[in-house]
This record gives C-alpha cells, structure tokens and sequence, in this order.
C-alpha cells in the first residue's frame, strides 16, 4: 500500500504521502488503488510500453527472435542497454 501512494504522490505532484494521506479519505484511496488497478500508469508501466516498442522495431528491421524482455529495466540480474541491444542482434559479449 506504501508503495501506492508514492506512485499517487507522483502522478499527483504530492511531495509526500504523508500529506496526501492525510488529505484523502481512505475510501478515496481505495478507489484510487482500484482505478490503478484497472489503468496503471508509471515506471513499471513505460518500461513495458517501450520494451514492447522496441522489440517491435527491431523485429520490422529483421531481428529474429526479439523479445520485449530483453528491453525492459525491470530485471532481477543487472544487464546493460549495451548487452539487451547487442543480445536483441544476436551478438553475444564474452
């Protein structure tokens, strides 16, 4: 629930949430939390938008065996854009 309200606080412009809780009911939140759940917004959201995207542009340009995984910020090891470009090529780094 914490992690909800930054997200409000940021789609919002609310410094904190601690002033924005103390603002909204929490019948409000709620609704917030259910309207998030239908359209979510922020940076896990983009991140899926522009891996999709690029994965797609690289695969009208000809790569084989693209996927928007390999684009997307969101990993549990870090790779580099580096490597996700050079991988999304088949090239492999030693």
């Amino acid at each position: 629930m914490r992690v909800m309200a930054f997200r409000l606080c940021l789609a919002l412009g609310w410094p904190h949430p601690d002033f924005l809780l103390k603002t909204l009911s929490h019948k409000q939140f709620q609704e917030w939390m259910t309207y998030y759940s239908l359209e979510p917004w922020g940076f896990d959201v983009e991140d899926a938008r522009h891996a999709i995207l690029n994965s797609s542009v690289l695969r009208a340009a000809g790569a084989k065996s693209v996927k928007p995984e390999q684009f997307s910020m969101v990993h549990k090891e870090p790779v580099t854009m580096l490597d996700k470009a050079l991988t999304a090529f088949g090239i492999r780094r030693k």
